[in-house]
């Protein structure tokens, strides 16, 4: 797929596409824990999630 970078609205049309990625961290998964008080240690321990059915 080729990039689309550097465009205004006006550049784009409908059918474009653009793919992203992105590799979620620990901080990642920290600032979320922070930004919805979600501090289950299921969702930000390791060691605890691999303790339970779900495996970590």
């Amino acid at each position: 797929m080729p990039r689309i970078q550097n465009h205004t609205f006006d550049e784009l049309s409908i059918g474009q596409q653009v793919e992203r990625s992105h590799t979620v961290t620990l901080v990642d998964l920290q600032r979320f824990a922070d930004a919805s008080g979600d501090y289950n240690p299921l969702h930000t321990d390791p060691e605890y999630a691999a303790s339970t059915p779900f495996g970590g």
